[in-house]
């Protein structure tokens, strides 16, 4: 079962970002539209609580830390949406905090740690991130014993650290 997790991890990613006023040219006037724009990715888990299911996603601290300095809110946008133009879908926009002063967004408790996750509550979804989610072929990383990690776990993150720190911008997996 970990092998096909592993060989369909594609449909478990989740890019972070944010939704920016742009301008495209339209009959030769500039004209500005909203697009996404990728900050980061993700890996989308669950955690099943009776009937309430509370999708997070595990990612790196530095990508949380980029919304919360700025106080913007998060865009995630599933793998799925990859087939939708970047004007068109821009994932499903989750605040830093909830109007309850409750956090979205959790970071790892030791700073040399850059390890964090983004809560994605069920109230935050959209209508069509939802009709997307319940096909067949788009689903979400459940917790099981390879994906479960416990304070002091070693846990390996994969991106392209490039605006970040320059003692790991050029590292693929950093830990």
């Amino acid at each position: 079962k970990s092998e096909l997790n592993y060989l369909n991890m594609r449909s478990y990613v989740i890019g972070i970002g944010t939704v920016i006023i742009d301008s495209i040219f339209q009959n030769k006037q500039k004209v500005p539209i909203k697009r996404f724009v990728t900050i980061g990715s993700g890996l989308i888990t669950y955690v099943k609580h009776d009937t309430i299911t509370i999708t997070n996603i595990v990612t790196a601290g530095h990508v949380i830390k980029f919304f919360t300095e700025k106080k913007m809110n998060i865009f995630l946008r599933p793998s799925w949406a990859d087939t939708i133009k970047t004007t068109e879908y821009f994932g499903v926009e989750v605040p830093i905090i909830n109007s309850d002063n409750t956090p979205n967004t959790f970071l790892y408790p030791d700073n040399n740690v850059d390890l964090g996750c983004i809560l994605m509550l069920p109230k935050y979804i959209n209508k069509v991130y939802y009709e997307k989610s319940i096909t067949g072929s788009n689903r979400i990383l459940p917790y099981s014993a390879m994906t479960t990690s416990y304070l002091g776990d070693q846990v390996w993150i994969g991106g392209y650290p490039a605006h970040i720190n320059s003692n790991i911008e050029n590292h693929f997996f950093y830990s």
